[in-house]
């Protein structure tokens, strides 16, 4: 109902982040007031999307095995299509990240 999917550390949130909010119309359900026409406010952009969708978008491409998360099928038919879809990026993306941390040397 704030608007804030998700919280950091300590950070103070003394007002709610509206930006994202929509209307629908709706039919209220209840058998008092059965057919009454509202407005439903919903914000569901974090919740539905989540926070990792540019992670899927690209990857870092020192790997050569990352280069076919990229490989096209059927290239120069007319039905070209991406072999792997977003998500599937996304998770080698974030494991990537993940995998860099555990290895690192501090």
């Amino acid at each position: 109902m704030s608007g804030i999917a998700y919280e950091f550390g300590q950070c103070v949130y003394n007002a709610p982040n509206r930006s994202n909010i929509s209307t629908i119309p709706g039919i209220k359900n209840n058998p008092a007031e059965f057919g009454e026409r509202v407005a439903v406010q919903g914000y569901w952009l974090d919740v539905v999307v989540g926070p990792y969708s540019c992670f899927g978008v690209d990857c870092d491409r020192s790997d050569p095995n990352s280069e076919y998360l990229f490989h096209v099928v059927n290239q120069g038919t007319g039905a070209e299509q991406y072999r792997h879809n977003t998500t599937e990026v996304a998770m080698y993306s974030v494991m990537s990240i993940l995998w860099e941390i555990e290895v690192s040397v501090i």
